[in-house]
């Protein structure tokens, strides 16, 4: 079927795209600047419509930052009265479509409302939910990403034309995508939207339709012409060599397997086989390997080598590879291994595994459609559509792979779709095959390699659940480790958390509805079954109660600690317990019990359906009571280790944020010093184990690491530390200038030398430039001060802003030839930009921990008290090891060529700022005048 002929059987044989561009986002309080629409017929745009739009008022400087559109374009422009009747003789009663189309209708609603009478009844298509379900894998869905991604960008998007022509070339891309589907896949799509009505609705309805008439229920109508990337968690090589007849020399060495499995271009570097021969000593010795690998040694693939070579030796007995990132785990599990495999040509099994709750469960799914006209909102029915796209395509179940509908924030749906302790069980996903979960579980306890993330490892080796034995261990990205250990210690507890806890258990929620039926049917077994759960459900409610009052209480005295109009969570440290709940003592003694009679009426409720013969209770009910007695436990121990038995080894804080006018805090604790629970976790655990990354050393000394990691050279486990250095010639590679100036970073004139220095750097050499911050604040004021500059009509500047995806800045910035990206915490490291990608990097100031933080407080203050620095012997290495990370970002690879830039003068004036200059493995240059660097 041709398009043409698939476009005149949906009845979009002709439609109107439009958009607007206005001076805000509320039809009621912002006026429009512009307006255009294109008409397409036949597949084909045949006619246009475009004006600017005199407001009637200023217009806001970062609406003409966005759009380009300035007082000056508009003044002798139509206002919105006079064009109002042409607009709505172009559109006529043709469908009408628009990317994110309730907000263009509501400026096209108002606009006919004000000046002409009647409704926008227009057949409404929206491209936004359309491209988050079938371009479900891309970083986000807005409209220059897809249009890149689909070859079908404009230079000039952000102006209403431009846009317009983009949205509606979008929309035939996206219905051909649509009729691609199966009549099963767009029959379970109408099935999750029955008794809805939601833009794109009739799309599904008539794709059915013609697909019904086409009687062929497996095919689609038209070829997908997109490729969707969605790989398998399991990784299988089937070879022909034994690797005991490999030596990291035979492998990395000059003329070696891996140099003849590449080619040209290859090179042999020392440091790497001398890495991995330590790697393996220190697995075949049992002990604990602290190991810097310099950036471009090529450590990934020498410690896969390493632990291959053990999985291999000693089967059954996987090794364990953990980092922090997804990058670096994609990096592996689908660069490196493949590799590996290819050069080493020998048999062997690995997968990539993650939490529970990351991995989708079929039965549930099935679930939720079947209830779904009672169960989902409107805008969870659209978030289901996505699922049910993405499920034809994945292979591993993973969420992470479907961004079209995490960026939709369906965190209720997720909640009841995702893979779940008392629910997914053998018995109960019999019939999918034990989903996506179960198959991975069995493959990972026969794999020769598992890699994970710092998060899920220690979860797992707590609760002892998903991973084999833990014999061999290895960390990449073990700076990380600390920060990660901090976040996974933490208890936390807020009055949201509690009643998102009970939901099954409540009167009022259809989980809490569901289980009522359930211990209705099971009252004909055995009557007290269903008295204890009422008794349980009143308990449930009187906690449910008591948590409101306590936190009501809580966020009453507390109010005056926040600001109202503050946009990000605010931290206060809890000194003293007693103090701080003095004046909740009566509603917190009232929780607490009502946490006693939870628990102890729930206990009565298992002891009761312990009795209940299997073939006679769904298990699903004897499954979710018992995880809810274990919740309410934990709950219950939380709420006591938060607000009493104060600890001198912990330290208590509470963050809090107005949410539409409403204070909501959360109560949080955690151990002050998280290396003993980390030594006793992962380093005394596995018998053998490798901590790496490119920064774990100050001056190629490890005191800073050994000690937040728990390690002690004097330990009876055997400990080696050492570094290998990079192969790349920085002193030829990099230039290094440090301002001198008297402008210090807290001085008011630091911002203007910033963009001043950004100028000139930009004059200079017109290449792209990084620039790092360790402030939102200052990162937003530089910003601000560049784009009403000179340089915003010459580059690209794109910041890290509160709206703004990396992935998308990332690609926006390899797009540019001459780009300026701004960047906060999550650009100082994990960035690969080799070659012309970074070609200059700026700092603004040195990246110190932030001194109001209570965990960087509690800790400092113990150091204190145990007679040593806290700035010295903590505050300055961790910012020098977050220093050569970012620092890290410019020379990639041996050909890279860069400038690097500190702009904090504390360098050259503090008496601490020569551990700074010497991590820097380039001699510093001079500059107190930014006109004047030299070159």
């Amino acid at each position: 079927m041709e398009l043409a002929d698939l476009l005149r059987n949906l009845k979009l044989q002709t439609f109107i795209a439009f958009d607007f561009e206005t001076t805000g986002l509320d039809p009621c309080n912002h006026k429009i600047t512009e307006f255009a629409a294109v008409k397409f017929e036949e597949g084909k745009a045949t006619d246009s419509f475009q004006t600017l739009i005199n407001p009637e008022r200023p217009i806001p400087i970062d609406v003409v930052r966005k759009t380009g559109i300035s007082d000056e374009m508009v003044k002798g422009a139509p206002k919105a009265k006079e064009i109002t009747e042409g607009v709505f003789e172009f559109i006529g009663d043709y469908p009408i479509v628009a990317h994110n189309l309730p907000f263009d209708l509501s400026f096209l609603a108002k606009m006919r409302d004000t000046h002409l009478s009647g409704e926008v009844d227009n057949e409404g298509y929206d491209t936004v939910p359309l491209a988050q379900a079938l371009l479900f894998f891309l970083p986000n869905h807005q409209l220059g990403t897809i249009g890149e991604y689909l070859g079908i960008a404009s230079d000039s998007t952000h102006r209403a034309l431009a846009d317009t022509e983009i949205v509606g070339t979008l929309f035939l891309e996206l219905i051909r995508e649509a009729a691609s589907y199966s009549l099963t896949v767009i029959q379970r799509i109408l099935a999750v939207s029955e008794g809805r009505d939601f833009h794109n609705k009739l799309l599904f309805d008539r794709l059915a339709t013609e697909l019904a008439r086409r009687g062929d229920s497996g095919n689609g109508l038209l070829k997908s012409k997109i490729h969707k990337l969605c790989p398998s968690p399991i990784f299988n090589h089937k070879g022909n060599n034994l690797l005991p007849d490999f030596t990291p020399e035979s492998f990395f060495g000059e003329d070696g397997l891996l140099e003849k499995t590449i080619g040209e271009g290859y090179e042999t570097r020392d440091s790497q086989i001398r890495y991995c021969q330590m790697v393996r000593e220190t697995i075949s010795d049992g002990a604990v390997g602290v190991l810097e690998a310099g950036t471009g040694l090529g450590k990934s693939l020498a410690y896969l080598f390493a632990a291959l070579e053990r999985a291999l030796g000693q089967p059954g007995e996987p090794v364990i590879i953990s980092c922090h990132t997804k990058p670096l785990q994609d990096q592996l599990f689908q660069q490196e291994l493949p590799k590996l495999a290819d050069a080493l040509d020998v048999t062997f099994s690995a997968t990539i595994m993650k939490g529970r709750q990351n991995y989708i469960c079929k039965t549930r799914v099935n679930q939720v459609i079947a209830e779904a006209k009672t169960l989902l909102s409107d805008k969870e029915v659209q978030s289901m559509i996505v699922i049910l796209i993405w499920m034809q395509w994945t292979r591993s179940g993973d969420f992470e792979e479907c961004t079209g509908f995490l960026k939709r924030r369906p965190y209720r749906l997720k909640a009841m779709i995702q893979s779940d302790p008392g629910f997914c069980t053998t018995r109960n996903c019999k019939s999918t095959a034990g989903c996506f979960l179960g198959p991975l579980r069995i493959a990972t306890q026969n794999a020769d390699i598992v890699v994970v993330n710092h998060s899920f490892l220690l979860y797992e080796l707590e609760n002892q659940s998903a991973l084999p034995s833990l014999r061999t261990l290895i960390l990449d990205e073990a700076h990380n480790l600390v920060k990660v250990g901090y976040n996974h210690f933490t208890v936390s507890l807020s009055q949201r958390m509690i009643s998102d806890q009970f939901q099954p258990l409540t009167k009022s929620s259809n989980r809490g509805k569901r289980m009522k039926m359930m211990m209705d049917k099971l009252s004909a077994v055995d009557p007290n079954v269903n008295r204890h759960f009422t008794v349980l459900q009143n308990t449930v409610e009187i906690l449910l109660s008591s948590s409101t009052r306590f936190f009501g209480k809580l966020t009453q005295e507390g109010s005056k600690r926040y600001s109202r109009r503050s946009r990000y969570i605010e931290t206060n440290r809890v000194r003293e317990l007693t103090d701080h709940y003095d004046h909740a003592v009566d509603e917190l003694k009232s929780l607490n019990e009502a946490f006693i009679r939870a628990v102890n009426d729930i206990s009565r409720l298992e002891s009761v359906l312990s009795d209940v013969p299997d073939c006679q209770i769904d298990e699903e009910v004897r499954r979710t009571i018992n995880r809810m007695s274990e919740n309410i436990r934990v709950l219950a121990q939380t709420l006591e280790r938060l607000t009493s038995d104060q600890s001198k080894e912990w330290v208590y804080w509470e963050t809090g944020m107005f949410v539409r006018d409403k204070l909501e805090l959360t109560l949080s604790a955690v151990p002050l010093d998280v290396g003993p629970n980390l030594r006793e976790i992962l380093f005394e655990t596995a018998e053998s184990s490798v901590a790496t990354s490119a920064t774990l050393s100050i001056g190629e000394e490890f005191y800073y690491f050994l000690r937040r990691f728990g390690l002690d050279p004097s330990d009876d486990k055997t400990l080696y530390f050492k570094t290998f250095p990079s192969p790349f010639y920085y002193e030829d590679q990099c230039s290094y200038f440090q301002w001198t100036g008297g402008i210090a970073p807290a001085d008011d004139q630091f911002v203007p030398l910033i963009c001043q220095t950004v100028n000139t750097l930009f004059s200079k050499y017109k290449k792209r430039m990084l620039v790092l911050f360790t402030s939102r604040t200052m990162l937003q004021d530089s910003y601000d001060r560049l784009m009403v500059s000179s340089l915003s009509s010459k580059a690209p500047i794109l910041a890290q802003l509160s709206d703004a995806s990396r992935s998308a800045l990332i690609k926006q910035f390899r797009r540019s030839h001459n780009g300026i990206l701004l960047g906060t915490s999550s650009f100082w490291e994990g960035i690969d930009l080799p070659g012309d990608l970074l070609e200059i990097l700026m700092i603004t100031r040195i990246p110190f921990d932030v001194p109001t933080d209570p965990v960087i407080q509690a800790y400092n203050d113990k150091i204190e008290e145990g007679g040593r620095n806290a700035f010295l012997d903590h505050s300055v290495p961790a910012a020098a090891i977050r220093l050569r990370q970012g620092f890290g970002r410019l020379i990639r690879s041996i050909n890279d060529e860069g400038i690097f830039i500190n702009l904090d003068n504390r360098v050259t004036t503090k008496r601490y700022g020569h551990v700074f200059q010497s991590i820097i493995p380039v001699r510093m240059k001079s500059f107190s005048d930014p006109d004047h660097l030299p070159t």
